[in-house]
């Protein structure tokens, strides 16, 4: 069996690391972060955000982070019980904003978090639906349709949209989500990254 990994410094503040690809609206795109600590210390302090699209018409980038606290920051286990960095990064169609900060408001109850005790680091991809701009273009992420038939399953409060897919931040449900089996690249929402003590 390959043993396909990347890995991560979270004490190297030099440059952006990449975090995770996916694809949306046919954009391949990519995120990559550049984590900073406390002076003279291990404890991690914010994190800046930068979101590359690729390929593909629709840009995407960060939902409008002063609407609600969007990004998180958080520490969980592993199977293992290995402590795990768990960042939750929500992203929006047709938008242009791609670089953006996580500060110490956006790490979950201000939990403070040394890096020296963290083991890997997951990354959860959401998606939001775009209200504003989705008048005049179909939303194939969010509805199906061929010829004549239209599918739009995931506009009803009824219907809770699947793992990544969201219609609003109120809709934002990934606390109820188990990670514990996911695996790199599942349905392009999720990212596993091995950390790595070397610069």
């Amino acid at each position: 069996m390959s043993n396909l990994t990347t890995s991560i410094n979270l004490k190297d503040s030099s440059r952006h690391q990449f975090l995770i690809a996916s694809q949306n609206y046919g954009t391949f795109y990519c995120v990559y972060g550049k984590f900073h600590l406390k002076e003279n210390s291990s404890i991690l302090s914010y994190v800046e955000l930068e979101l590359l699209n690729y390929k593909g018409t629709c840009n995407l980038g960060f939902v409008n982070h002063n609407n609600h606290n969007q990004i998180r920051v958080s520490t969980t286990t592993d199977n293992l019980g290995n402590n795990i960095l768990f960042i939750e990064i929500p992203l929006i169609g047709f938008e242009k904003n791609t670089k953006t900060n996580i500060t110490t408001t956006n790490i979950i109850e201000n939990e403070e978090i040394n890096v020296d005790n963290i083991h890997g680091v997951r990354v959860f991809r959401g998606l939001v639906k775009n209200q504003n701009k989705m008048d005049n273009i179909f939303d194939e992420e969010f509805s199906y349709r061929d010829g004549k038939t239209e599918d739009d399953r995931y506009n009803d409060d009824n219907h809770i949209p699947p793992i990544g897919l969201y219609l609003s931040m109120d809709h934002w449900i990934n606390d109820q989500v188990d990670f514990s089996n996911k695996a790199t690249g599942d349905h392009c929402f999720t990212s596993n990254l091995r950390v790595t003590r070397e610069i």
